[in-house]
């Protein structure tokens, strides 16, 4: 990737563009056993200053076995880690420069929230005006200071949150690791929480490392994030990489909804897949991936991509058209969703913007409909 692509890829992130020279964390071989069971197998990843990147995967897939192995909690079977280029793979905890923030947030409910911000660096000897500036400094970036003598049991959880990311920012680490960090949140408080970690971020210039299942929080927190399943990593990306253009099958459909047209591919022009598909007489067409002509594939649509009207109303020319019958509808507020069943089978998830009332909605239950979209909006993966 050239220079110019990596600054556009991070243009639309609220602080500067990592240096992708410049790697914080680097994980070289990572393998971690439990017995017989391989939680993380192999996995290689660079981390750079600056960023919030995202593990991102189903339960059991290795994240937060590997997070952990880079707080010291775990030590791997194989492999090495370094932090800011010193090898830290046998090191103990207390001894790296790392903090790391639980999902349980495990706050001292007999401690302030000053007190207990202030109990990481009193056990490294911080004492009298540096630890008050310090402590002072840290309830301020988290818009605490008005709470700092309640304790725990006073506050929402959302500022239980915070006190959680004061205390582990106050130390100044190189990297911070937080596990499941919002997940305790509801919908609007973990929303807001997600905007003050990225404005975090940008105001301290600390490294994050941030495990998650959540996709959609990974796509808003990441400057990258990495998906894993099985203990590997299956691709790193920024959001709109892994989103639009996802290399493989489990990365497709771990990131959103997505329909898999499998069939075979014909020919190859100009960039643009033609598919023979699997029980379709009209072939399908897409943006060309790493499948050879005669090999198996299959065609990737993302619900929003997808053109819904009433039978009769496609328009002309369209090359990827489909006929089929709505089985399923849901009005979400801001889009409606439909599953329609195609004539051979499919079922495909479309989304349509509500740009007017739902009233005037034109497509309902059971109605007969088409389905067109650009070949540019779709994605050739592999049959895998």
């Amino acid at each position: 990737m050239s220079d110019q692509a990596i600054s556009d890829a991070y243009s639309d992130r609220p602080w500067e563009a990592p240096d992708r020279h410049d790697p914080v964390v680097r994980l070289r071989g990572i393998v971690k056993k439990f017995g017989s069971i391989e939680a993380v197998a192999g996995v290689d990843l660079d981390v750079y200053r600056g960023e919030i990147f995202c593990l991102l995967g189903g339960s059991g897939c290795g994240k937060t076995t590997l997070l952990r192995m880079l707080a010291g909690l775990e030590l791997p079977n194989a492999g090495s880690i370094e932090i800011d280029g010193e090898d830290v793979t046998a090191l103990p905890p207390y001894e790296r420069p790392v903090n790391m923030m639980f999902q349980s947030y495990a706050l001292f409910p007999h401690m302030s929230v000053a007190a207990n911000v202030a109990f990481g660096l009193k056990r490294d000897g911080v004492r009298g005006e540096e630890l008050e500036a310090r402590v002072s400094d840290a309830l301020a970036q988290l818009e605490l200071t008005d709470f700092a003598n309640r304790r725990p049991h006073q506050l929402s959880g959302g500022q239980r949150q915070r006190v959680a990311l004061a205390r582990a920012i106050v130390k100044r680490p190189k990297l911070l690791l937080l596990d499941e960090p919002l997940g305790a949140l509801d919908k609007r408080l973990r929303e807001n929480a997600q905007y003050q970690l990225i404005k975090l971020a940008d105001d301290t210039g600390i490294t994050m490392i941030v495990v998650t299942h959540d996709q959609e929080e990974a796509m808003v927190l990441s400057t990258r994030s990495a998906v894993m399943d099985k203990g590997q990593v299956r691709q790193v990306g920024t959001p709109t990489e892994l989103y639009e253009r996802p290399g493989s099958r489990f990365v497709g459909a771990f990131l959103g909804n997505i329909t898999l047209f499998d069939g075979t591919v014909a020919a190859i022009r100009d960039g643009i897949a033609e598919l023979k598909v699997d029980g379709l007489d009209t072939p399908l067409f897409a943006a060309a991936g790493q499948v050879a002509v005669g090999s198996r594939g299959a065609l990737a649509v993302r619900p929003e991509k997808v053109r819904i009207g009433r039978q009769g109303t496609a328009p002309e020319g369209q090359i990827n058209r489909l006929g089929g019958t709505v089985e399923g509808l849901a009005y979400l507020g801001d889009v409606t969703s439909y599953r329609v069943r195609t004539e051979h089978g499919t079922l495909v998830e479309v989304t349509r913007a509500n740009s007017e009332n739902a009233a005037k909605r034109d497509v309902d239950w059971d109605d007969r409909v088409d389905l067109w979209f650009d070949p540019e909006n779709a994605l050739l993966l592999g049959a895998d």
